[in-house]
């Protein structure tokens, strides 16, 4: 009984005092269930009373976690040291060129962004007369007609 008179249950983590010395007993919990905080009992050491699969887990755990500090590192590493790769292929050269003779870089970005970046294109390909808009599919496409028109003018010729 409680000292108010109460019976509480007992808990586990709480046991009850007992006798006139009002010593307390642990709980009996089975030995998977237990957990401590302290030293282990008996000089045993924490590493003995593993079992072999626990042993064989703490091992693989700590083997991946090297393995993966590894990788992490050689990646670090290898981005640190590698310089971004530079296309010099006739086709990487060709794309560069339109792309800088379409700038314009006497306006000055910050005041006219549109015009610098599209200024040396709107200068070197103004809107033909009879079209309202002009742009560069624009451009593809009338360069495709003449093309079509020359091969079947060149058909028309050969029979």
């Amino acid at each position: 009984m409680s000292p108010r008179g109460l019976d509480l249950p007992q808990s586990p983590f709480h046991p009850r005092k007992e006798g006139p010395g009002l010593t307390s007993s642990p709980p009996h919990l089975p030995p998977s269930l237990q957990v401590n905080f302290r030293n282990p009992r008996n000089g045993q050491r924490c590493w003995s009373t593993r079992t072999q699969v626990e042993k064989r887990l703490v091992v693989l755990a700590a083997l991946l976690a090297a393995g993966l500090v590894a990788c992490l590192a050689a990646l670090g590493i290898q981005y640190r040291t590698r310089s971004p790769p530079v296309c010099l292929s006739e086709a990487c050269i060709s794309v560069t060129s339109s792309i800088l003779s379409s700038m314009d870089p006497t306006v000055d970005p910050c005041q006219d962004f549109f015009t610098y970046a599209c200024g040396g294109w709107i200068k070197a390909n103004p809107v033909p007369d009879g079209h309202s808009r002009w742009g560069t599919f624009s451009n593809l496409w009338e360069h495709n007609q003449a093309i079509i028109k020359h091969l079947l003018e060149a058909l028309m010729w050969t029979q």
